[in-house]
């Protein structure tokens, strides 16, 4: 051993030291202790200061992974309502029809018209009388009246395609069979009139007219329009329903 005084080497059977004298087991013992005492605390504090990171980090990943769920309930709640509210309005949202104001009429301003006193004739001597010879007025031509145009609703059923929406089609024909180009066709979608450039729908130049729909809306016809003006067509309660993977058939022919 070496002496904890001077340094010098001993041996390990020895009580003093052979340089300086001192007392080397002495020392010894209490370097041992004193190095045992340090020795524990360390390695003591070491261990808990692993130990309290450790559970301090396992505290911060719990509370993060249940924010980052919270989150995501609350975010998909909002957009669950977001849709909610859009939805109605994107597939179809019926417009309130304003009646304009009717313009109140404002009155002419009277002319007052002068009044013609008649002027006296001269008297006619035998002579100068003249003869009035009746003439007879021709007699006005009697104008038919046109007849007014009307035509028959045919429901043909729902005729099967390959698109998953459901849709309703038809063609707007004349009596003799061929296509009307730009009729129109003015429908309600499950009871409300739809207000937008599509309805009515325009037939093309080969009298076809189509609504693209949702599957399962209802749709009511209630006006057809050719050359401008509404004409009548029978029946008027017809409605059908929007079936995916065919297209319901409805024809206006003119009778």
């Amino acid at each position: 051993m070496y002496c904890p005084s001077c340094g010098a080497w001993n041996p390990d059977d020895s009580k003093f030291c052979g340089k300086c004298g001192r007392s080397v087991r002495a020392a010894a013992v209490a370097s041992r202790q004193q190095s045992g005492v340090d020795a524990a605390p360390s390695g003591e504090g070491t261990g808990g200061t692993r130990s309290s990171r450790g559970g301090l980090c396992l505290v911060v990943l719990m509370a993060g992974i249940i924010l980052a769920l919270a989150a995501v309930a609350i975010g998909a709640y909002v957009l669950r309502d977001q849709l909610g509210d859009l939805w109605p309005k994107a597939a179809v949202e019926p417009t309130a029809i304003v009646a304009s104001p009717t313009p109140a009429a404002t009155s002419a301003p009277v002319v007052p018209t002068a009044t013609l006193l008649p002027s006296p004739s001269p008297e006619l001597t035998a002579t100068q009388a003249p003869t009035t010879t009746p003439v007879q007025s021709p007699t006005p031509s009697a104008t038919p009246t046109p007849r007014p145009r009307t035509f028959k609703l045919a429901y043909s059923g729902c005729i099967p395609h390959a698109q998953s929406l459901g849709s309703v089609k038809g063609q707007v024909l004349n009596k003799n069979g061929s296509p009307i180009a730009g009729a129109k066709v003015r429908v309600t979608i499950n009871g409300y009139d739809w207000q937008s450039d599509a309805n009515p729908a325009t037939t093309n130049p080969d009298g076809w007219y189509e609504w693209i729909l949702q599957v399962d809306q209802q749709l009511k016809f209630v006006e057809l329009i050719v050359d401008g003006k509404s004409v009548s067509f029978a029946p008027t309660d017809v409605e059908v329903k929007s079936m995916g993977g065919c297209f319901q058939r409805v024809d206006f022919i003119e009778q």
